[in-house]
């Protein structure tokens, strides 16, 4: 017989165990899953106990599938509150019948809160869309990233393909690619100095830069220090990098690089830039580039990925030169009650990649 029950923690380490063993989905380790579960909701400042951690299927005892639910605190219409966002959705292949039991589950527990998808498989997409999904709206640009190349042979193989031809043309074009990349980029030469640090922690600076920046925007991330190193270092081993622009004490912006190491490449990605306009978003945006591409540089990474989060950090990327090709493919969806949906419209809202389980 079938049964879906609200995850418990006594389950974690069976639900690890069926996670790290479930086919055809990127390998982890049971101690791995075991990680990110006590990150999602024991270590994160947003869980409360009356919240549902995600649902478990169980046939004949043993776990078939899980469903999980990520508490978020973000602010929407001015006013902080929590929402949530969708995760691993997995089901073996002979229960996959019962998969949309799973989903419904979410969306009675969710339904007066906005909720994010922002990992969902392809073949999942037309289902959220029936289920009244829609894509967060991001603007022109969103269809566009910057980027900061520093292996450009490798990146033209990459393109070019790894035989005789791509090998020529990567080696002929590396040295012409680079050239032009020095000369757009001449600004970040001159914008590090000592006011970019990498951090191992987010302390009480963060949550003074949040209170004075949170008006900005009435629909953006909760960024105070505790969420921040949340979402930066309670997953172990942990996998960002957290770059702080200060002026004397007082810090001015932060951004935060995802390291993404695959067996053909290594690459860093921003997945959350967040600046105090009164301290010149230009300048303080340059310095962190910069420090960017110096620790990428230092680690062996091929490049830095910096997705345009909205037109105005599309054009800042381009004041400072930085190259622009086509975005990767993001299948990026949330769903709430209507009031809340029909204000998050571009340029009342600030959503990077941090609002649904993207990073976790």
């Amino acid at each position: 017989m079938a049964d879906v029950s609200v995850l418990r923690s006594e389950e974690y380490d069976e639900l690890a165990t069926f996670m790290a063993g479930f086919p055809g989905v990127r390998p982890r380790s049971a101690i791995d899953w075991q990680s990110r579960l006590r990150t999602w909701w024991d270590l994160n400042p947003a869980y409360e106990p009356a919240f549902p951690k995600g649902w478990v299927l169980r046939e004949d005892g043993r776990i078939a599938g899980f469903f999980g639910s990520i508490p978020l605190r973000m602010q929407l219409g001015g006013e902080e509150t929590t929402a949530f966002a969708a995760t691993s959705w997995r089901v073996l292949p002979e229960h996959r019948g019962k998969s949309l039991t799973l989903k419904l589950r979410q969306l009675a527990a969710h339904k007066e809160q906005l909720h994010f998808s922002t990992t969902p498989r392809d073949d999942l997409v037309p289902l959220l869309q029936k289920l009244g999904y829609q894509r967060i709206e991001r603007g022109e640009t969103a269809d566009t990233q910057s980027v900061v190349l520093l292996d450009c042979e490798k990146f033209l193989r990459f393109r070019f393909g790894d035989g005789a031809i791509g090998a020529v043309g990567a080696a002929i074009g590396a040295p012409i690619l680079d050239a032009v990349q020095s000369f757009r980029t001449k600004r970040l030469g001159v914008a590090r100095g000592d006011e970019v640090r990498e951090l191992s922690s987010a302390d009480a600076a963060f949550d003074d830069l949040w209170r004075r920046t949170r008006s900005r925007f009435a629909n953006t991330n909760v960024r105070t220090a505790a969420m921040v190193n949340w979402y930066c270092f309670a997953m172990q081993p942990v996998d960002k990098k957290l770059l702080a622009y200060f002026e004397r004490d007082r810090l001015l912006g932060y951004m935060v690089l995802l390291l993404k190491e695959e067996p053909t490449r290594r690459l860093m990605e921003c997945v959350d830039v967040w600046i105090d306009p009164a301290a010149g978003e230009a300048r303080v945006l340059a310095g962190l580039v910069a420090e960017g591409a110096a620790s990428a540089r230092r680690g062996g990474f091929e490049r830095v990925l910096f997705p345009h989060f909205d037109a105005r950090t599309a054009r800042l990327y381009g004041e400072l030169g930085l190259l622009r090709g086509p975005a990767w493919a993001k299948r990026e969806y949330v769903k709430g009650p209507r009031p809340l949906l029909d204000g998050l419209t571009p340029d009342r809202t600030y959503f990077v990649r941090a609002q649904g389980d993207y990073g976790l």
